[in-house]
């Protein structure tokens, strides 16, 4: 199965871009990328939330994209920018402990640990709801997971 056809070039640059500006964006989902912009662009309650955190799924093994940040390794991001040839500046979100996929999701933390990455490289995208990136009231004690 190809994750990307002719005619979407590039779905996943795409998306990051619409989460990039939190324009108006509408959807039907309950979950993903689409509602995740219009919660948090319509965020008129909790002026607290900044962040729409996601996974990159690669292509190839469809695989979520993991990276060691220092002390720890995520597969959750957040977008910074993205240029005109979809390769994009993500900050790593730091989790309260060591995820795997059968765990529910962990509080996120902004790091301030950047990488730059091609968005030519992925074939999917999964959006969390927006979150409060700031230092939650936790303190990371988690190792780097086994898998890094």
């Amino acid at each position: 199965m190809e994750c990307l056809s002719k005619k979407n070039k590039n779905c996943v640059c795409k998306i990051l871009r619409k989460i990039d500006k939190v324009q108006n964006i509408e959807g039907d989902c309950l979950f993903g990328c689409n509602r995740s912009a219009q919660l948090l662009s319509n965020n008129t309650h909790d002026q607290t939330k900044d962040t729409i955190p996601f996974i990159l799924i690669c292509k190839g093994n469809c695989e979520p994209f993991e990276t060691l940040g220092d002390g720890f390794c995520t597969v959750f991001f957040r977008v910074i920018k993205i240029d005109e040839h979809c390769c994009a500046t993500l900050e790593l979100l730091e989790p309260e402990k060591c995820f795997k996929c059968c765990d529910k999701f962990p509080k996120l933390r902004r790091s301030g640990q950047c990488l730059t990455i091609d968005l030519d490289c992925f074939c999917g995208v999964q959006c969390l709801e927006p979150i409060d990136g700031s230092t939650p009231e936790w303190k990371c004690d988690a190792k780097p997971c086994d898998k890094c």
